[in-house]
């Protein structure tokens, strides 16, 4: 059948254009009777590609069905936070980023670079109606306009700096420096939009305007000067958009900064006139700098859909070994999980079926290798260490890397074979996104329990490797009974 091509990829508004047509289904078990239902899909798009059980399950049912499943990176994750993330970590066939940054530091972790392409983020409206800013807010027009943008705060993002009186504080610095010459507008981030009761601060938002409920697109050019609090998209939007800005933070040295943006960072004791003009020069030097921006930014939606279609025409081939190799661990590692969870009810029964019979299917489309003949062993419980060996050779710097290391060490754990060298092998360096980490912890506190019962000598050596790599101390507490990680200050 001839493929129809798409024309757009704006999903707010082909959602607002076709309410009707839309179909809303949870990513449970029950995704893969549902989709049955549904006639001729051709593309999937995932927009969360954590290691979750729901973005998994799409995942695998597009491979299955051979549907390509594709995503684009919504923020500048890894240019803006100097390489913590949360998202992308699961593989999908085709992943548009927005930068050669995002695109290079993903070459650094072994991402499959066959799947990435830089076309610039796409999510910036270069034909929006402006709106004017006076006419909407009764400001004051003998003044010029400031945005405060702050970023998501403490209770939303536990990176982030700032407490609710944090903000109060930023916020009277502003209006005591500003005021006399600017109308001063405050953004918050939509996590915090109806949580602060400004009413109850009456004296706070006297002679300030506090935008909600717009796209802030629409009033970008309408500001002479933009603040942002943190490294959120705003900043990419205003990059974009050509806005003179600088980023104010309260403390220096409290958030991981690129260094690209290290010259337009300031404090409560920089805001001199001189080091704000600096700050500005600089902050408009960034839309030539192609780390930062795709260099026609404009044409990003244009290109990914061009390309998308080019896969759908099938022009291009858009699944590989590496990312069959890549999805069979992230769903053993899943296999795994819910074993252990010591929950043996109908659905984690049901997984563990559905789970089992896929990546038999998985391993079947593999090729004869070394590499693939041991994920085989593996799955069917025939393994040996060197099968482990073989894979850890294969994926030691990739992003799989983590979760496989929880299969390798279960497999140590259960036949008791667990030693200290595996230490430097397993937990040679930490992860640099969160569930990683978090997999990475998990896989600490097991060899903890496993260590502290069979094998003493290997449990001290385990506790003094961890305080030196990693300056953590690990205890049980003696209440709960739960494992504590800790950093030692």
């Amino acid at each position: 059948e001839k493929h129809k091509a798409i024309k757009s990829l704006n999903i707010d508004k082909l959602v607002s254009l076709n309410k009707n047509r839309f179909k809303f289904i949870e990513l449970n078990l029950d995704i893969f009777d549902e989709l049955k239902k549904i006639q001729n899909i051709k593309l999937v798009f995932i927009s969360i590609a954590q290691p979750r059980l729901n973005s998994l399950n799409i995942i695998l049912w597009s491979l299955i069905n051979n549907i390509p499943i594709v995503s684009i990176m919504e923020t500048n994750q890894y240019f803006l936070h100097s390489g913590k993330i949360n998202n992308y970590i699961l593989p999908v066939n085709k992943l548009f980023v927005n930068s050669s940054y995002d695109k290079k530091f993903l070459s650094k972790i072994d991402y499959n670079t066959k799947n990435i392409i830089n076309f610039g983020w796409p999510f910036f409206d270069y034909e929006i109606q402006n709106i004017n800013l006076y006419k909407r807010y009764n400001a004051n027009k003998n003044k010029k306009n400031l945005l405060l943008i702050f970023d998501a705060s403490k209770k939303h993002n536990p990176k982030n700096q700032y407490f609710f009186k944090d903000i109060i504080r930023t916020i009277n610095l502003f209006k005591l420096r500003f005021s006399n010459h600017y109308n001063i507008f405050i953004k918050f981030h939509p996590l915090d939009e109806n949580t602060f009761k400004f009413n109850l601060y009456s004296n706070i938002t006297r002679k300030i305007y506090i935008i909600k409920d717009i796209d802030i697109q629409k009033l970008l050019s309408s500001f002479d000067l933009t603040v942002s609090t943190g490294l959120s998209q705003s900043v990419i939007e205003l990059i974009l958009n050509q806005n003179p800005f600088f980023i104010f933070i309260l403390n220096k040295n409290t958030h991981p900064i690129n260094n690209y943006f290290k010259k337009i960072i300031l404090t409560k004791n920089d805001l001199s006139d001189k080091k704000i003009n600096n700050a500005v020069k600089q902050s408009l030097l960034y839309r030539l700098n192609k780390n930062c921006v795709y260099m026609n930014p404009n044409n990003s939606m244009t290109k990914i859909v061009k390309e998308i279609n080019s896969i759908l025409g099938g022009n291009k081939k858009f699944i590989d070994e590496t990312y069959l190799k890549e999805i069979v661990i992230w769903t053993l590692y899943f296999i795994n999980n819910i074993k252990k969870s010591y929950h043996n009810n109908e659905e984690n029964n049901n997984y563990l079926s559905l789970y089992t019979m896929l990546v038999k299917k998985l391993l079947e489309r593999l090729k004869n290798s070394k590499t693939n003949n041991s994920l085989n062993k593996i799955f069917n419980q025939k393994e040996t260490e060197q099968d482990y060996q073989n894979i850890y050779k294969w994926c030691h710097k990739k992003l799989i890397l983590h979760p496989f290391n929880s299969i390798y060490i279960a497999y140590l754990i259960k036949n008791r074979t667990f030693e200290a060298k595996y230490l430097q092998i397993f937990f040679k360096k930490k992860p640099i996104d969160i569930h990683s980490e978090r997999i990475f912890f998990d896989n600490v506190i097991n060899i903890y329990k496993y260590l502290k019962i069979y094998d003493k000598n290997t449990f001290n050596y385990f506790n003094n490797f961890f305080h030196k790599k990693y300056n953590l101390k690990i205890n049980k507490s003696l209440f709960f009974g739960r494992i504590n990680i800790d950093y030692i200050k």
